[in-house]
């Protein structure tokens, strides 16, 4: 039969073992938080632009909106052959 060799010093390496693993778990969840950290912040800058583009859009859009009604308006007075009324139209928009 085989005959066991037992190592030198085996209680000290396996506490090296536990704690060069438990360092590793360190490492490892801090560098998962530096990653989820710099992931929120990208889609904070990019919530941030998005939405600064989106209310820009949205705002440009209300003012087109308007002066064609404006327009409109405008349009029906000159239609009716009657003088343009703004006070009535800036009520009105």
């Amino acid at each position: 039969m085989a005959k066991i060799i037992d190592f030198p010093d085996l209680d000290k390496l396996k506490e090296e073992v536990k704690s060069l693993r438990k360092e590793l778990v360190s490492l490892i969840f801090s560098h998962d938080d530096r990653i989820s950290h710099e992931a929120i912040r990208v889609e904070a800058e990019y919530q941030e632009e998005f939405g600064l583009r989106e209310y820009k859009a949205m705002n440009l859009n209300l003012t087109v909106k308007k002066l064609k009604e404006e327009k409109r308006l405008v349009e029906s007075f000159i239609r009716r052959d009657e003088p343009v009324d703004f006070y009535y139209i800036s009520k009105k928009v």
